[in-house]
């Protein structure tokens, strides 16, 4: 019979007794072939993009290697066609292009140049066992790979590109927290919602506070919340929160009836958290000597350190027994702030500007016992108390002032003294005092009386009010040299009928308690025409200020 040929490594296979004289040449050619195919190295110098090995049954040839180097400077990636026999090959690929060895006619594996590559053919093409290997101490590049559970030595550390400590793997003894590093993503989850104050969103698990969520639904939202809006988590526990409209901002509230199934979908914001065993768990950042903490090139405020807050706003702040020392305060937002009992030395507010006060004071209820240096305001009156249970009013004044004469009417109509009425507040008793002068020339010789009242839209709950006078410029002059009044709207006349006056004198003061506020304006009216009109003179003016709450009895220490 005649000699066969192995598949994979073309071996010439005899049959009995045959090849009488031969057969230790064919056996040891055959051994040299599988020995070749299982332990041996081939360098191929590469110049060509397209190479196969040579391959001729019963001979020994380049086929018969199990390690295959390429070197050289191919100009393009190389392909190595190898025969569809069912046999290992361990690519070594040093010639700085791409290499893909394959069946012809098929896709077969890529090595990368640098790489080394285990790869086998299954009879139909090229197949990857393993490519590009990690080599345990060679510095190497891992792409795509799944760490699970590695393990650091003490100090070890993850390096930066150019081999520096980038971050530091510290051991502790028995260790029980930990912190959890969570990249972004924006889920899509079944969400249920109470009608309630505040709404409680329940979810499958919670994400952090802050982290902005959009609600839709199959039905309908309950009211208070609106769909494709972004409010902002507030943190309950694993699997529940509340919703505001602002990050840190009030729990909006529910109401109604709502249908449907809602979707709450989440905006990704990558975390860094502290877990593990312990119910509460810190996340401390320690800095090294003077460093500071930062975020986005700032840096974060702490509890103890000294540092400078610009344009932030302190949402309900409590500083309690603080001592604050030549403080300079830049155009803050301070919004409902608890300030208790601190010491403030050498303070310094900034400038006012158009849209931003100095200082601005929050209504609230007065002390019980007033305390010496206290400044107060009740949302009617500023108060101060200059010396121990000793308050009294500040007075927030308005005034009018003429800068110029006022020409009035010859008219007996009710008309205003300064052409001005001042507003004024509901359920508020106000103090005020005023100073005027009068004056005509020429017109007729006609006897008239003058008289004072006040207009406006206020209504009041009642008023009195003195005035002192005196015409002409023979002083005194004749008339009523000090009337009072008690009807806002009733003229009081405050000067004898005359013929000759040509000039008023006037000055008084009063208070009046507003019952709903309105307009308050100072007004004379004439008993008669006179042919010539009187005019308020420049200087004349009107000052009034709020002294407490309407049926107000006194501020201080008044006692019988």
């Amino acid at each position: 019979m005649v000699s066969s040929v192995s598949s994979p490594l073309r071996l010439e296979l005899m049959t009995v007794g045959e090849k009488d004289n031969d057969w230790g040449t064919i056996t040891n050619e055959n051994l040299q072939m599988l020995e070749g195919a299982t332990t041996s190295y081939l360098e191929i110098t590469s110049s060509s993009t397209s190479q196969a090995p040579t391959v001729t049954d019963y001979t020994l040839t380049d086929y018969h290697n199990l390690v295959y180097k390429f070197t050289g400077s191919p100009s393009g990636a190389v392909t190595y066609t190898v025969p569809a026999y069912e046999r290992p090959y361990i690519i070594h690929n040093s010639c700085g292009q791409t290499i893909t060895i394959k069946v012809s006619g098929q896709t077969g594996v890529d090595v990368a140049t640098g790489t080394k590559a285990y790869v086998y053919c299954d009879g139909t093409d090229v197949r990857e066992l393993v490519n590009n290997p990690a080599s345990i101490t060679a510095t190497q590049t891992l792409t795509n790979k799944t760490l699970t559970a590695p393990k650091f030595a003490d100090g070890g550390f993850i390096a930066d590109a150019n081999g520096n400590e980038l971050i530091v793997m510290d051991t502790v003894t028995s260790a029980v927290n930990e912190v959890t590093i969570s990249n972004a993503a924006s889920p899509a989850v079944t969400a249920t919602i109470t009608i309630a104050v505040p709404a409680v969103v329940t979810v499958a698990a919670t994400p952090p506070s802050g982290t902005p969520v959009v609600f839709t639904t199959t039905g309908a939202l309950p009211t208070g919340l609106v769909i494709n809006t972004t409010y902002f988590v507030k943190y309950i526990n694993a699997t529940t929160f509340n919703v505001a409209a602002t990050t840190n901002g009030t729990s909006i509230t529910t109401t109604g009836s709502q249908s449907g199934v809602h979707t709450a979908t989440f905006t990704g914001v990558p975390i860094i958290a502290a877990s593990g065993g312990d119910t509460n768990i810190s996340l401390s950042l320690n800095t090294k000597g003077s460093g500071v903490v930062q975020a986005n090139g700032v840096e974060v405020v702490t509890l103890t350190g000294t540092q400078t807050l610009t344009n932030k706003t302190l949402t309900s702040p409590t500083v309690s027994g603080a001592t604050i020392t030549t403080a300079t305060i830049t155009s803050p937002t301070i919004t409902s702030p608890t300030i208790t009992s601190p010491t403030i030395t050498g303070a310094a507010l900034s400038a006012g500007t158009i849209t931003v006060a100095p200082v601005n004071f929050t209504s609230g209820t007065n002390l019980t016992t007033a305390t010496a240096g206290a400044i107060e305001y009740d949302g009617k009156v500023f108060y101060g108390t200059p010396q121990s249970a000793q308050r009294g009013v500040i007075p927030g004044q308005q005034f009018y002032r003429l800068n110029a004469n006022l020409l009035r009417l010859d008219s007996t109509a009710v008309q205003s003294i300064l052409g001005v009425g001042v507003t004024l507040s509901s359920s508020t008793v106000y103090a005020f005092h005023f100073f005027y002068i009068f004056t005509r020339s020429g017109g007729a010789a006609t006897s008239h009386t003058f008289s004072l009242l006040y207009g406006g839209t206020a209504t009041l709950n009642n008023i009195l009010y003195t005035v002192a006078r005196d015409q002409d410029t023979a002083l005194p002059g004749g008339g009523q040299p000090l009337i009072y009044g008690t009807n806002v709207a009733t003229a009081t006349n405050i000067d004898a009928s005359s013929t000759t006056s040509t000039t008023q004198i006037q000055f008084g003061h009063g208070t009046v308690s507003i019952n709903a506020g309105g307009t308050f304006i100072p007004q004379f009216q004439l008993s008669a025409t006179n042919g010539a009109a009187y005019s308020t003179l420049a200087g004349s003016y009107f000052s009034i200020y709020p002294i407490g709450e309407a049926g107000i009895v006194n501020v201080g220490t008044w006692a019988a």
